[in-house]
């Protein structure tokens, strides 16, 4: 095998023979795969840069902070406008906004 589809996300991967890839979804969590070359003869891939373990935890809290202020936002801009029905109408505007964000479930 030439190369490992893997998942960046939960870490699942499978081989291949090439890079192209015609489920490019991870079978457990459904984000994009990354084709990764193998090293020649050694069947373990050789790996591009990546985050440790505590920064990935660290940008997926950053991330979920900034969706809540987001929400909060709106919210608040909703109800100074129009009220409460103003404010439920932004909110539910802002988790559309949010929704390509949100990995595909397989």
């Amino acid at each position: 095998m030439d190369y490992v589809h893997s998942c960046s996300f939960c870490g699942w991967e499978r081989a291949s023979a090439t890079p192209v890839m015609l489920s490019p979804c991870c079978d457990r969590c459904g984000c994009a795969l990354d084709a990764l070359a193998t090293a020649s003869g050694a069947g373990a891939p050789v790996e591009p840069f990546r985050l440790s373990a505590h920064s990935l935890l660290a940008l997926r809290m950053a991330g979920v902070l900034s969706a809540l202020l987001g929400f909060y936002a709106a919210a608040k801009v909703g109800y100074e406008s129009a009220g409460p029905s103003g404010a439920l109408i932004a909110f539910g505007i802002m988790g559309f906004v949010m929704l390509p964000f949100v990995p595909e479930r397989v």
